[in-house]
């Protein structure tokens, strides 16, 4: 009963562990590129104009309200939208008349002088009622989500689009690229490069310990099937896998720390290479130690997965052991590092979906 409950256990953990670790991996890349390519804004309000008009607001003198003029580009006389799907179809043109005389400006700036500590008004606007005309224009607001089949999409998920907008435009929001990337193919970026930076961050480091946690589970519960199966004692693929743990959880830990102290930067690499270098003993070790009793296991386990987990770790080895060989022996340039280090990652993670597949459904 015990023995049954943790094999199936030890299925649920190792799928999960593979679920996770590849959604943190790829969910931070879409993340990433769904965040550069959005570009819908909130702008002028879509109530507050006709199409098919010209709009005038009412007139107001900046210089005794200076706080309503600099609030927005429309001096405060009319509203942005409160929601992406409220936003105005048309493109528009601003145009500042004072004392009938026409300013054809984009932005409300050219009003005040240059000076962030005082804000003060020009002398030529001091006391100048000021108006507010919107041409409204034929062209389509390329930001404006109704012009778009997201559209419909939009109007049965809101919040998914309004929650987008809202990471994009929060001054936390930092992207480890100004454009759409494929590291998988072309290299553009590191990994840390780009789950360092809210709001990936959030998303990435917070998976990666739930994965730590379950690598502990992971690496217990061999130990314990093993004693109980096969009545053995022999514990290093469960002393490396504790330690690649331990390693993980520490390189998550200090991601996106930023100290200028060569000692430091210095730890941060030896704790990515001991992370490898661990995981890769630990997997080894479990797998020699499954393939020498594969016959005692084949009532819990399919043996053709054992061989194929034996099989895999030991070309992931060799690969592992010639890319350093030729990182040592040749600069490569920052893409290929870039393009070995995901698709390296990402293969590695395969070896818990075997583990999966590997054990029996017991009942």
């Amino acid at each position: 009963m015990i023995l049954s409950r943790r094999i199936n256990l030890i299925r649920k953990i190792s799928l999960s562990l593979f679920i996770l670790s590849l959604t943190a991996l790829l969910g931070s890349l879409w993340l990433q590129n769904t965040l550069v390519g959005f570009k819908f804004s909130k702008d002028l309000d879509d109530k507050e104009l006709s199409i098919s008009q010209s709009y005038f607001t009412d007139k107001i003198i900046c210089s005794e309200n200076v706080q309503d003029c600099r609030k927005n580009v429309y001096l405060n006389l009319l509203n942005y939208s409160e929601k992406l799907g409220d936003c105005f179809e048309n493109n528009i043109e601003r145009l500042f008349i004072i004392e009938d005389k026409i300013y054809e400006k984009k932005k409300n700036s050219f009003l005040f002088v240059d000076n962030k500590i005082t804000n003060d008004i020009k002398s030529e606007f001091i006391n100048k009622e000021i108006e507010l005309r919107i041409n409204i224009l034929e062209t389509k607001n390329v930001n404006c989500i109704k012009n778009y089949e997201y559209y419909n999409l939009y109007k049965i998920f809101p919040f998914y689009f309004e929650i987008l907008y809202n990471l994009k435009n929060n001054p936390k929001t930092q992207l480890g690229s100004s454009e759409k990337i494929n590291p998988f193919i072309y290299g553009e970026t590191s990994i840390s490069n780009i789950v360092k930076r809210f709001p990936i961050n959030y998303i990435f480091k917070s998976l990666l310990f739930i994965c730590v946690f379950l690598m502990y589970l992971y690496w217990k519960n061999y130990k314990f099937l093993f004693k109980q199966i096969l009545n053995s004692n022999n514990k290093k693929f469960f002393y490396f896998g504790i330690a690649s743990a331990l390693f993980l959880f520490l390189h998550v830990l200090f991601l996106g720390v930023e100290i200028d102290n060569k000692v430091f930067k210095l730890f941060r690499k030896l704790v990515i290479a001991f992370f490898i270098l661990t995981e890769l003993l630990a997997q080894f070790f479990l797998s020699i130690q499954l393939y020498r009793n594969k016959y005692y296991l084949n009532v819990y386990c399919y043996t053709s997965i054992i061989n194929i987990k034996l099989f895999f770790i030991i070309i992931i080895s060799i690969i592992s052991f010639f890319v350093i060989s030729l990182l040592v022996v040749y600069d490569l340039s920052d893409k290929v590092d870039y393009i070995l280090e995901w698709n390296y990652f990402a293969g590695l993670l395969f070896y818990y979906f075997f583990s999966f597949l590997m054990w029996k459904k017991i009942n």
